[in-house]
């Protein structure tokens, strides 16, 4: 059953992809107001698909946390979290409610999960960046890594020059045997996802493309967020064409507590 799901933060889950184990290990959550985050007055679907969504405080539920892929002797870390930040509601910005994260490195260790060999991170948002950056034991270990992100995001921010890890992606690059990076530009300029692969099963991991699954019946739903707007269009339609199409797993990590599904007649479909 996946009722109360859509509207709580993810749980640790994990699926198998061919000979490639995929795990999402959660950070906590982000409250999103469900109309502000999309710049209008009301929320962009009808209150039918909205309110399944919504938590005791009316607001949408953003996921946070890392995706682990194992694949043969890589264990990669897409993303890293929002890391060890609590921000009460109506400190912000007035399109988010409150921001807690900080339970990373223990779910990692609680899932007896292998150290990692790489970072990938998606953007440099700090929901993504969390434990990366963070001054505490398990960021020092993460920047120690190869950390891989978009080249168009590297030359427009100061954590470039944070570390001497960083690898510049462009998309294309092979990271592990059945794991490349695919370039999704829009959200940010050098926004990144990762295709995995393995005995003819997938997986798309597609960070920020989408935030909500009630961008997946209309695409042209942005949030107020993106670099791009018309780049981000473009992008998100022609990732749900190949998901529609392959029928092909895909990971939002964003996605309350279904952050494993697939695209079916421009629904999202639980798995894992």
């Amino acid at each position: 059953m996946t009722s109360g799901r859509w509207s709580s933060p993810s749980r640790a889950r994990t699926i198998v992809v061919g000979d490639i184990r995929v795990t999402s290990v959660p950070d906590g959550r982000i409250q999103l107001h469900p109309a502000r985050w999309y710049g209008s007055a009301e929320p962009p679907r009808p209150a039918v698909e909205v309110q399944p969504l919504l938590d005791s405080e009316g607001y949408l539920v953003a996921s946070v946390g890392s995706l682990v892929i194992e694949a043969g002797n890589h264990v990669i870390a897409l993303d890293t979290g929002l890391g060890p930040v609590h921000v009460p509601g109506g400190r912000g910005h007035p399109a988010i409610g409150a921001m807690t994260g900080g339970t990373l490195p223990e779910q990692w260790r609680a899932l007896g999960l292998p150290d990692p060999t790489e970072v990938v991170i998606t953007h440099l948002h700090e929901d993504h960046t969390g434990w990366w950056s963070s001054d505490s034991r398990f960021g020092a270990v993460l920047r120690e890594l190869p950390t891989f992100a978009g080249r168009d995001d590297l030359d427009r921010s100061p954590l470039a020059t944070s570390s001497d890890r960083w690898q510049p992606a462009d998309g294309g690059e092979q990271i592990a045997p059945g794991v490349t990076v695919m370039a999704l530009p829009g959200h940010t300029p050098g926004h990144l996802g990762l295709r995995v692969e393995s005995r003819h099963e997938s997986l798309i991991a597609f960070g920020d493309a989408l935030h909500s699954t009630l961008q997946i019946p209309d695409p042209t739903i942005n949030a107020f967020v993106e670099h791009d707007p018309a780049g981000a269009v473009a992008t998100r339609a022609a990732l749900l064409e190949e998901l529609q199409r392959t029928n092909g797993v895909a990971y939002g990590n964003h996605f309350g507590d279904v952050v494993f599904g697939r695209v079916d007649a421009r629904q999202w479909r639980p798995v894992g």
